[in-house]
């Protein structure tokens, strides 16, 4: 007899007949699709990423931002007058960017956390940051 029972079309010539054996796609398929989701969640946060707020009109788009810690916030004006972005008293973080001119911008790095801000020069103009 030799080593091999299976002729090249995958039928057996050994005289016993070829047992069919489901289970081998299915795992195969499970293996696979259990690779292609851990590929998918391990590429999915590589790199912080940067989100834009802009101030245009004397009011901020969005005024709520929900974002994973460690991404960058960049505010953009594009106003013809300066703004500024500063925590609103009892935020989770202190941070003041200063004047903002017109077409200027100032970012920030995102700690954990909801950071409250708002526009010292026109109060009325608020937003949150909501990092986690």
């Amino acid at each position: 007899m030799t080593a091999s029972h299976t002729s090249l079309r995958g039928h057996r010539t050994d005289g016993w007949p070829r047992v069919a054996r489901p289970w081998r796609g299915r795992r195969l398929l499970t293996l696979a699709a259990a690779a292609a989701a851990a590929l998918v969640a391990a590429c999915a946060r590589d790199h912080p990423r940067t989100h834009v707020v802009d101030i245009r009109g004397f009011a901020l788009q969005p005024e709520t931002l929900r974002i994973a810690a460690g991404d960058t916030v960049r505010w953009i004006n594009h106003d013809a007058v300066p703004h500024n972005v500063t925590a609103a008293p009892g935020s989770a973080h202190h941070f003041d960017s200063g004047s903002i001119a017109a077409a200027g911008e100032w970012q920030l790095v995102a700690p954990p956390g909801q950071s409250a801000y708002f526009c010292v020069y026109h109060p009325t103009m608020r937003g949150v940051v909501v990092a986690r």
